[in-house]
């Protein structure tokens, strides 16, 4: 129950005005000072009416009952790519549930999505009163609106998350994992962290706030380090990108360049003895070419081939 309260991006102040006495008459342990809480608020919103409930919170649900709550909850489960089509551009949505790489949602207007294991997930034209993304991966929003965007991991996995300038999120929680990277010149408000990472970094104009127990490594958009003690707040400003140029595994230039604008490389001129330069790249492997009219949108590296 914890674990979907947090994917259906509940927060501890949506159990404040609950009476937990009702609440623990029927289920032995639930509290407000825990993750229990999830519980109480989804017999609140009536989730768990009929079910057959666990004695007391530590204990898990039967498989049966498990996948009965999921389809409760999510009326649009997406556990492949090609099911993310039946959702079309303008549609309105209840709550939603992702379990699939690399999948795409474009234009829908829902209550609640969440997103589990879906490394590439993209989501274009999307509102949505609130978002999270669980697990390890990257995830992409073009001109989306979320209230609240929750990211939680564990603390072998990573997350990166990648927005342009016509998304607005005002609240962006932020729980566990290895590294997670905040990218992008969309409108941000506050970055609240309430499980610390390894490391967290931050290229956005925003506030962090560290409102859990541990001091959190944060580098900021113009790379510097900074420790952010327990119940600090730091403000943010994103002047430029950091864009890298490789040749032969040298470094040839670094450089800031201001979001939206384009990447000159006019002065750049890369050379390798019995070799003529052809063209950059966005890969040292060379899957992806650079195109001479792209647009800083994030911290970059560009390789030379010859």
């Amino acid at each position: 129950a914890a674990f979907l309260g947090k994917l259906l991006g509940y927060t501890g102040q949506e159990a404040a005005n609950l009476d937990f006495s009702v609440y623990s008459g029927k289920i032995k342990g639930i509290s407000a000072a825990d993750d229990s809480l999830y519980l109480a608020i989804l017999m609140e919103q009536g989730y768990l009416d009929g079910m057959s409930l666990p004695d007391s919170a530590d204990e898990k649900i039967s498989d049966e009952d498990w996948e009965m709550l999921l389809q409760r909850i999510y009326p649009q489960i997406i556990r492949d790519a090609k099911e993310a089509e039946t959702l079309t551009s303008g549609q309105s949505a209840e709550n939603v549930l992702v379990t699939a790489a690399d999948t795409v949602l474009s234009g829908i207007d829902a209550d609640r999505i969440s997103i589990v294991d879906g490394d590439g997930a993209r989501l274009s034209k999307v509102t949505a009163k609130s978002a999270s993304f669980s697990g390890s991966g990257s995830i992409t929003l073009t001109d989306t609106k979320l209230d609240r965007l929750y990211l939680a991991a564990q603390k072998d996995q990573e997350i990166h998350l990648k927005l342009d300038q016509d998304t607005q999120i005002p609240e962006i929680m932020v729980s566990g994992g290895a590294s997670v990277v905040i990218e992008g010149n969309g409108a941000l408000g506050v970055v609240r962290v309430t499980d610390a990472p390894d490391a967290l970094t931050v290229r956005a104009t925003c506030s962090v706030i560290n409102e859990s127990k541990d001091a959190v490594d944060l580098e900021k958009p113009d790379t510097a380090q900074m420790e952010l003690k327990s119940g600090a707040q730091e403000e943010l400003v994103l002047s430029g990108y950091l864009i890298t140029v490789m040749a032969d595994g040298r470094e040839l230039k670094s450089m800031s360049v201001a979001p939206g604008e384009v990447i000159d490389l006019s002065d750049v001129h890369p050379e390798k003895e019995g070799y003529v330069f052809t063209s950059w790249y966005l890969d040292e492997d060379f899957p992806e070419p650079f195109s001479q009219f792209e647009t800083a949108s994030g911290q970059t590296t560009l390789y030379a081939r010859f």
